[in-house]
């Protein structure tokens, strides 16, 4: 009998396996950025309906912006920021204080703002962030069991694999709260407590907490899709074009 020819792996085709791999993984993060993006851009607005026609500019804190205390976030917030000064968003941005890195607690200061272009680009990034722009599961949608009064959020047929998240928390309440369909950021942050004094400075908290919900999930879950999904109308809402969501238990 002849003999089998072995199968052979190339250097290059294991590289070209490694690009698709990290390809799929910066198209998620993008879509993750897209979100921190809506609420820098969201923060902006806010500030510039309260201080319109301000001659010595808006100032938004750092914190409020959802700026984090490291080098990499704040030159992604820097490179985001200059683009909007591109798109026409605002004449020119600065800071209080010189590097704002090493102020933790600084504020930017925006002139010339234009909150008309400002809603325009969080509309285009929102379109980016809808589940028909992004790849969809061809078996179809999956059974996702919300029980928070046991095993938390799991997929049907799959218990092991859970998302134990317990019913007094924050997270929790999200979750909850989005049951009914879409909210409006700044009405989850109140109705959560993270923004009892509706001024939007807690806005990138609630991001922050969306963020973690939906990375657990895809992880305890083993599924690559998100659980929350921002609309675009700057809300967010639970993804029920991916997935049959059915809440077993709430109380």
């Amino acid at each position: 009998m002849p003999k089998k020819k072995k199968k052979t792996f190339t250097v290059a085709a294991e590289n070209n396996e490694i690009d698709k791999l990290n390809e799929g993984i910066r198209q998620k993060q993008a879509l993750s950025q897209n979100g921190i993006y809506i609420d820098i851009i969201n923060t902006i607005i806010s500030k510039a309906v309260i201080y319109k026609n301000h001659k010595d500019g808006i100032r938004a804190n750092v914190k409020d912006l959802g700026i984090e205390y490291d080098q990499s976030s704040w030159f992604e917030a820097e490179k985001f920021l200059g683009k909007l000064k591109k798109y026409g968003c605002f004449k020119k941005f600065t800071t209080a204080t010189d590097p704002v890195i090493q102020k933790p607690n600084s504020e930017y200061i925006f002139f010339g703002t234009n909150i008309k272009k400002l809603r325009k680009h969080k509309f285009e990034l929102a379109k980016e962030l809808e589940p028909s722009k992004q790849k969809k599961n061809n078996v179809g949608k999956k059974n996702i069991i919300i029980d928070l009064n046991d095993k938390g959020i799991y997929q049907e047929d799959k218990e092991k694999n859970n998302y134990p998240i317990k019913n007094s928390s924050k997270r929790a309440k999200i979750i909850k709260c989005l049951k009914n369909g879409k909210k409006d950021a700044v009405i989850l942050s109140m109705i959560c407590g993270y923004n009892k004094d509706n001024n939007n400075n807690n806005l990138p908290q609630l991001s922050k907490e969306i963020n973690a919900i939906n990375t657990v999930f895809t992880k305890k879950l083993a599924l690559k899709d998100d659980i929350i999904i921002h609309k675009d109308t700057g809300g967010y809402d639970l993804n029920k074009d991916i997935y049959n969501i059915k809440f077993k238990s709430i109380n």
